[in-house]
């Protein structure tokens, strides 16, 4: 039996004129209005998509590289809120001395500051991005310096 549609379902002339490039990538102007992203999915999408050819490239590097690499932290928080900015935060399998192999050549520019703690900073096409190793810390009660310990995967390192 074929499936019917009601008038009900079908898009209405107003939500089609609010339909956004996000709407087009996910397929959302094929929806009805009930299937429709909310505006802060819509938001997040469109914030994403502005960073995806930096992201992209990074994810492909370090796959090609036989590691995981998962944008985290503040960057999806504020890409939820609509305010994704130039700064990305990453999680990823390889470590630091990895991240360093890896990124070098691709980089504009590329410190170490935090390598200690797992962290490599960079900046690619003005996007300033923050590489951390999977791990977890724990603190001696008097020190503010925690001790890293790398992790094998990003469940473990959300913990």
């Amino acid at each position: 039996m074929p499936a019917t549609s009601s008038a009900s379902d079908a898009v209405s002339p107003d939500s089609a004129d609010r339909l956004t490039d996000a709407d087009r990538l996910t397929g959302a102007d094929r929806l009805t209005d009930a299937d429709r992203l909310t505006d802060v999915q819509r938001k997040a999408i469109a914030e994403l998509m502005r960073v995806s050819p930096v992201a992209d490239d990074l994810g492909r590097l370090f796959a090609r590289g036989g590691h995981e690499l998962a944008l985290v932290g503040g960057s999806v928080r504020d890409a939820l809120l609509g305010r994704l900015g130039n700064d990305l935060d990453f999680a990823t399998s390889a470590r630091p001395d990895e991240v360093l192999k890896i990124a070098r050549k691709w980089a504009d520019n590329l410190w170490d500051t935090g390598i200690a703690f797992g962290t490599v900073g960079l900046m690619k096409d003005g996007h300033r991005l923050e590489i951390t190793t999977y791990r977890f810390e724990t603190y001696e009660p008097d020190s503010r310096k925690p001790e890293v310990v790398y992790g094998e995967s990003l469940l473990e390192d959300l913990r």
